[in-house]
């Protein structure tokens, strides 16, 4: 019911909402020429993302950091969103945040060994700079197949943290699943001890 909704709660849904949608229409319209790129000469006066020259910053900036994890942070968004919106209660968010971020690095790190070449945009790789470390912290210490294997693991693990939480009931409901849980009293009746009263009444009459 709509009296029972959680105001801040919902504006605070419709505000990642509307952050979502720009950064989907940042990273999905980023140009790697729109400035303050150094890539041509001399630099270009137009931007060419449809939200200008702060999504051509912002798509820059996520794309450097992260690679092909921006693409990852955004669905992530979107998930986020829409549990947000169903009014499900998020439990342990300390613990689901960091789950998260291992997801996150896992996919990254995952990008920069399979497939180096499929970079965004930036010069760094697939991964960005997230990627760039945590392959080299790999590859210095494991074997190809090891740091497959270890990327793999950061992601299923992180993974396991990511729990949709549960729905909100209202009130009745609670009220109603609360009473259910009760354990049910069952009255017997009890045996009669001794001649009932109707009985002494028969036999006063027939006497």
């Amino acid at each position: 019911m709509l009296e029972q909704r959680n105001l801040k709660l919902d504006l605070l849904a419709l505000g990642l909402l509307a952050l979502t949608i720009f950064l989907a229409a940042a990273l999905l319209s980023y140009d790697p020429a729109d400035p303050p790129s150094k890539l041509v000469f001399p630099e270009r006066a137009e931007t060419l993302n449809v939200c200008g020259r702060s999504g051509a910053v912002v798509s820059r900036m996520l794309f450097d950091a992260l690679g092909l994890g921006a693409y990852y942070l955004l669905f992530s968004l979107v998930g986020l969103d829409a549990v947000l919106l169903a009014r499900r209660t998020i439990t342990q968010p300390a613990l689901r945040t960091g789950g998260w971020l291992l997801s996150l690095t896992g996919v990254t790190t995952l990008a920069a060994l399979a497939v180096p070449w499929l970079s965004p945009g930036p010069m760094i790789g697939s991964g960005g700079y997230l990627a760039a470390a945590g392959r080299g912290l790999l590859q210095m210490h494991f074997a190809a197949v090891g740091a497959y294997i270890l990327a793999l693991s950061l992601i299923l693990g992180g993974s396991l943290t990511l729990d949709p939480g549960h729905p909100k009931p209202d009130r009745p409901n609670s009220e109603l699943l609360s009473n259910l849980d009760r354990p049910e009293v069952v009255t017997r009746p009890q045996p009669a001890v001794g001649p009932s009263r109707s009985c002494c009444f028969t036999s006063a009459a027939r006497s």
